[in-house]
């Protein structure tokens, strides 16, 4: 019968060989890929430094397309989700099909919004029992009122403030 010793000579510092390696532990592992990761970086550092000139130049160009792809996809995915203390999503609809814009809220918070009050430019008024979680509401300007009168239909807004009994958020409209 052949032993694990056999298979496996012992290593200069008294460890078995990989084949017959004695368990060493999560250290063991984590200390064994910090130095692979040194030596493939070394390597890489070193063979840039041998490179010649025209192989630095490729490997610039690619580094440049890469940070300016990564930077494009930055810039064109979106935030996750409304930056505000409510939730509140707002989209100011240009030219809608109904003529004229349109503003819409929608809700994306998990709590109910009870008593809201919409405001456009600080003087137009729009009040609401409840917004849902995941509930809009599509309003024009014309469905804001200021001392009884409701505001012209060419109305355009440059702030909408929301607030309710669960806080208040002010929103550039763009």
């Amino acid at each position: 019968m052949i032993s694990r010793e056999t298979l496996a000579p012992p290593r200069a510092n008294g460890s078995l060989s990989a084949m017959g390696e004695r368990p060493q532990g999560v250290p063991g592992l984590v200390e064994g890929a910090l130095d692979h990761g040194r030596r493939a970086t070394a390597g890489l550092i070193d063979g840039f430094r041998k490179a010649g000139r025209w192989q630095r130049m490729r490997l610039g160009v690619l580094g440049g397309w890469i940070a300016a792809s990564l930077l494009a996809l930055w810039i064109a995915c979106p935030s996750s989700g409304p930056g505000n203390s409510l939730g509140a999503d707002v989209h100011m609809l240009k030219d809608s099909l109904l003529g004229g814009h349109q503003i819409l809220v929608r809700n994306e918070s998990d709590a109910v919004w009870t008593d809201v009050v919409l405001t456009l430019d600080g003087s137009w008024r729009n009040s609401q029992r409840t917004v849902r979680p995941r509930e809009q509401v599509v309003l024009s300007p014309s469905q804001f009122e200021r001392a009884g009168e409701p505001a012209p239909r060419d109305l355009r807004p440059r702030k909408l403030s929301i607030e309710c009994r669960e806080g208040r958020a002010q929103i550039d409209l763009r």
